[in-house]
């Protein structure tokens, strides 16, 4: 895969660092009126300098360290480092020591990805010195990475499958699974019993109608099997992959997989918020990985009315 070029993470990262110089004759304007923090100007001690500013991981994760040089470090009490992680929920971990930066990356399931931090050395309450640092990590091994933001579908009671065993038929998308240009996963699955946690509500013109809220938790693997024999924990050789158009002209780019799993991982006791894993083999011999990680937007019991 292509690999993303740091100089747009430079640009970011630059856009965060307050410049250092005072204007010709006058005195610092603030950023934020409302912002009291200083940064220092270089030329009082000598920079606070990382030594290798890029570092590379693979898509195992781990821990990347970065060397840094602050010959004149201020030794006020309160002196420490910092760097905001909030928005970046794969790395984790900040460590600062003597010599040394420390920052946690977590397994890559998905594209390549990188971050551009700034670094603070903050000392006497206000006072900043700063440096940036870049992580890139490599993206998994796959041809075709969906990273999917919707979860849709329809279960059916004993629908294509053997006695007993229903059917869920369920979309993993990036856009939602009716809207033009939305490439998705559509899964046909099976399970041997009844969804465990629903919900009722009123849909216009169809009166009260029953959703389901959790999938059932485990590995469901691609069985080739015949119409109408379907099995517990299985997905049906009619999966797919492909992006949506309109309803007329279907799906471009659609291949049927041949080979594959997916698992479904609860994150709560109810099922609620779950992670979905797939990987996946295409008719044209690619590769393709499906990651989703909320909960259900609409999954409707389709042959199951209330009055």
């Amino acid at each position: 895969m292509k690999k993303i070029s740091f100089a747009l993470a430079i640009a970011a990262a630059m856009s965060f660092v307050v410049a250092c110089d005072k204007p010709s004759g006058g005195e610092d304007t603030p950023v934020n009126p409302n912002d009291t923090t200083e940064v220092v100007n270089p030329d009082d001690y000598t920079t606070f300098t990382v030594v290798k500013d890029h570092q590379t991981i693979g898509v195992e994760g781990g821990q990347v360290e970065f060397q840094y040089v602050f010959p004149d470090k201020p030794t006020a009490e309160d002196g420490h480092f910092t760097v905001n992680l909030d928005n970046i929920p794969w790395l984790s971990n900040f460590v600062a020591t003597e010599d040394y930066l420390y920052v946690n990356v977590a397994e890559n399931v998905g594209a390549e990805r990188e971050a551009a931090l700034v670094v603070q050395y903050r000392y006497e309450g206000s006072k900043v010195i700063e440096d940036s640092i870049f992580i890139y990590q490599e993206g998994a091994p796959y041809d075709v990475y969906l990273e999917a933001h919707y979860c849709e579908g329809e279960y059916y009671e004993d629908y294509e499958a053997t006695a007993g065993v229903d059917t869920w038929q369920v979309r993993f998308s990036d856009k939602g699974h009716t809207t033009k240009g939305s490439a998705m996963f559509v899964l046909p699955m099976f399970t041997s019993e009844e969804p465990a946690l629903t919900r009722d509500s009123i849909v216009a013109g169809y009166g009260r109608r029953v959703y389901i809220d959790a999938l059932y938790e485990g590995t469901y693997v691609w069985e080739e099997g015949t119409y109408g024999e379907y099995y517990p924990m299985t997905i049906s050789q009619y999966a797919f992959y492909g992006v949506f158009q309109d309803y007329s002209q279907g799906y471009t780019d659609q291949h049927w997989f041949t080979f594959g799993s997916l698992k479904i991982t609860w994150l709560n006791d109810n099922g609620t918020q779950f992670l979905a894993e797939g990987t996946f083999t295409g008719d044209d011999g690619l590769d393709y990985a499906l990651h989703y990680e909320g909960r259900i937007q609409d999954l409707i019991w389709r042959n199951k009315h209330l009055e």
